[in-house]
């Protein structure tokens, strides 16, 4: 499938953990595709840079593309709202296409049933966060990574409060 990534050892972790961005912006791309370039430093992704410093505790700068990968692999990432809501990031995304998200979402957790989902952005939880609850299904909520003013200190602790939750 396009619009989800399911990493190579995701299914055999110990602690499998969908991250759940928002949305896309601009031309939708193949997202397997496009995180392979981001891993071997072909493409460029702020969001995805924070969430692999985040979640693998190394640094982008600092990291091999084996490096990247290998994080890559052990989750799964999939955005809330699928496809491109707009051309750029000025754009949001609205009640309607998060309300369109719903039955989506709810047929990704059923496939591939993650331990935990670390919910990215306050606006989409709104609508993620209940469906995961009523699932059963370990969770927190952090702001997006790319959010202005947003410290690395925040994603971490929300990141390490999720990983608690699912030992």
């Amino acid at each position: 499938m396009r619009d989800i990534w399911i990493g190579e050892n995701y299914l055999s972790a110990e602690r499998s953990v969908l991250v759940l961005g928002e949305s896309w912006y601009g031309e939708t791309q193949d997202l397997p595709e496009f995180i392979r370039g981001w891993a071997s430093r072909k493409v460029r992704d702020m969001s995805f840079s924070k969430i692999f410093n985040t979640g693998s505790g190394m640094h982008t700068t600092k990291s091999t593309p084996e490096d990247r990968l290998r994080f890559w692999n052990q989750i799964a990432f999939y955005n809330f709202v699928p496809g491109s809501i707009a051309e750029g990031r000025e754009s949001r995304s609205k009640n309607e296409h998060f309300e369109a998200a719903c039955e989506p979402f709810k047929s990704v957790l059923k496939q591939i049933e993650p331990h935990g989902v670390w919910i990215l952005g306050i606006g989409q939880a709104k609508y993620s966060q209940p469906i995961v609850e009523a699932a059963g299904i370990a969770h927190e909520v952090a702001p997006y990574p790319t959010t202005r003013g947003l410290t690395r200190e925040v994603l971490q602790s929300s990141w390490h409060a999720l990983m608690g939750q699912i030992r």
